[in-house]
């Protein structure tokens, strides 16, 4: 049953009362909403965003619109002043006399649908009635027409598994909900197909939530989910068990694992290192019971004060108070499907050693040829280094066939990843590699992967193992069979530290700290170093290098190992079949 009064969408008249009377005694809400009408006096100075498509998107602009619609509607809730409502009315006028929402690429017109949904309905009863013609006339005739005519269309987005899906139907059912009683003929197929086909979306959480595009589309994806679910809930009393699909409830602990000591991400796919505030950790936290995601953003809060000091608007909407006991996390863990392995020697040292290791599909949404590659911290420094994404707009970005453009892009390829490159080529994109065998438990952790089909045709095998010694070291161990005559190999780790190199020994330098590299096998390995950097248009990478080794191989099998120490460790070889998870 439709909730017939405003506002209906995430926030009641309530819910504004106990934020407000919470804030008397808890320090830091009444910081973030400091922070957050700091944030909305700022954008008074400001012009509203304008009209802009950047190659195919104007994506950047709408996501604007809604930070900027949500801040300063959420302003005017909680303080009345009429400042916040005209600086809203002013963004969303603007983006009502655009000539259109960029429905081409849906995920544009989608951010805007949401923005214009919670503006109309969180300021229903204080816009005048031509005030809400306007916004709700741009809602019908940019928005949820264009996406009535998506949807009878068929568009490719509609029934996809990636966060296309999500947003896309996401942010046409919010829109709708705003207008569900005043336009139902409108609103009622477009929730009804959106209900019908996000599920398809929500089904690549199975089996354990983790998200193949990375932890920045994991966000990105889980803010659509809480979005949508919310919205149904508060707007219609349900969710059509859109949150009971198989993983979803576990979905906040990806980030989590992902997580580096230093607060870096495990930033694999088209994914950054930076972690920001993620106010569905807050949603997913209080619905499923997950303390340590309420923690997490409260750190993440932290963390980004000083150099964002604005709070999104819904870490206030989903405001949860830190919790004071959390029981740890176990400290390894392994996303099936997905196929990525994160291991560390302890959640409260922010020295342990961390390593994230990626198994998984060369053809996931958003993924790089990356199959076998690592990160690595320690000592509170990351020494082994993920580039993550390149400009969309560079030709071919997305070209992903065998031999396609995506794949002369530095960073996309396994030239640039923590992995081998044999026989000087590329991995396979159809190549799968799944985890063999792990120990998530102790600092002695470890996981096996089968890597053979991205080297086919020149290996019969390839299998790679990580394992952690205590909390000081780490072994990368990979075993080739070969199938071809020729038979090079090359190892790669991406760093910005100093690089000094000594025969089959390196020393790593950055922050006044040293970690080593030792070749273990095969005998007279030597490093080299080569910079990492990239020539216009690609992205710099200024001062990065790569840790080198190169192999020529005579015989038909090889072993490469090599230890990573940041205090000397006695380790010998051992084969990989005898790494045993009892």
């Amino acid at each position: 049953m439709l909730q017939t009064r405003h506002p209906r969408l995430y926030i009641t008249p309530q819910r504004i009362e106990e934020l407000q009377r919470t804030a008397r005694t808890d320090q830091v809400l009444a910081g973030l909403i400091k922070r957050l009408l700091e944030e909305a006096d700022r954008l008074i100075g400001q012009e509203p965003t304008e009209f802009l498509i950047v190659g195919p998107r104007m994506l950047a602009r709408s996501q604007q619109i809604l930070s900027r619609v949500s801040t300063l509607a959420l302003a005017f809730r909680l303080t009345g002043e009429g400042k916040y409502l005209e600086r809203t009315k002013q963004e969303l006028f603007a983006a009502a006399a655009f000539p259109h929402w960029n429905p081409s690429h849906f995920l544009d017109a989608a951010e805007l649908c949401t923005a214009f949904a919670i503006a109309y309905d969180w300021l229903y009863s204080d816009w005048s009635e031509g005030d809400r013609r306007v916004i709700k006339d741009a809602l019908v005739q940019k928005g949820l027409e264009a996406g009535a005519a998506a949807h009878q269309a068929k568009a490719w987005w509609m029934s996809a598994a990636s966060n296309w899906n999500l947003v896309c139907n996401g942010g046409l059912t919010i829109g709708a909900l705003a207008l569900a009683d005043e336009d139902p003929a409108l609103t009622q197929p477009i929730i009804d197909t959106a209900i019908a086909n996000l599920p398809l979306s929500f089904g690549s959480f199975q089996p354990d939530g983790a998200w193949e595009a990375g932890p920045d589309y994991w966000a990105y994806t889980n803010r659509y989910a809480a979005f949508t679910i919310e919205a149904l809930n508060t707007a219609l009393g349900k969710d059509f068990n859109l949150s009971q699909a198989p993983g979803f409830s576990l979905t906040g602990l990806f980030p989590l694992h992902c997580t580096a000591p230093s607060g870096a991400s495990f930033n694999f796919a088209d994914a950054t290192p930076e972690n920001r505030s993620t106010p569905s950790l807050f949603w997913l936290g209080q619905r499923f019971n997950l303390p340590a995601c309420i923690n997490e953003n409260h750190r993440r809060l932290r963390q980004q004060e000083t150099r964002r000091p604005a709070p999104d608007a819904f870490d206030l909407v989903w405001y949860q108070a830190p919790v004071a006991a959390v029981e740890p996390l176990p400290l390894g863990a392994h996303f099936r499907r997905v196929e990525a392995i994160t291991l560390r020697s302890s959640w409260s040292d922010p020295q342990a050693l961390f390593v994230g290791f990626k198994g998984g599909f060369n053809q996931a949404n958003h993924g790089h040829l990356d199959l076998g590659s690592f990160v690595m911290e320690v000592a509170g420094e990351r020494w082994a280094m993920e580039l993550g994404l390149d400009d969309y707009d560079l030709p071919g970005y997305f070209d992903k066939v065998e031999g396609g453009a995506r794949w002369k892009i530095f960073c996309l390829s396994n030239r640039s990843h923590n992995t081998l490159v044999i026989n000087g080529d590329l991995q396979r994109i159809d190549a799968k590699a799944p985890i063999l065998r792990s120990n998530l438990s102790g600092t002695s952790g470890f996981a096996v992967a089968d890597l053979t089909t991205a080297a086919r045709p020149h290996v019969s095998s390839w299998f790679r193992g990580v394992k952690l010694l205590g909390g000081k070291a780490l072994v990368i161990q990979d075993e080739i069979g070969w199938a071809s005559e020729t038979r090079q190999v090359r190892w790669q780790m991406l760093t910005d530290a100093e690089i000094q190199l000594s025969g089959a020994e390196a020393k790593l330098i950055q922050n006044g700290k040293t970690l080593t590299a030792k070749i273990l096998s095969p005998a007279g390995a030597r490093f080299s170093q080569e910079s990492a950097e990239q020539s216009p248009p690609e992205r710099a990478n200024k001062g990065l290098k790569q840790l080198i080794v190169t192999h020529q191989e005579s015989q038909p099998s090889t072993r490469l190992c090599i230890v990573l120490w940041i205090e000397a460790v006695d380790t010998e070889i051992n084969g990989l079949d005898s790494w045993s998870s009892e």
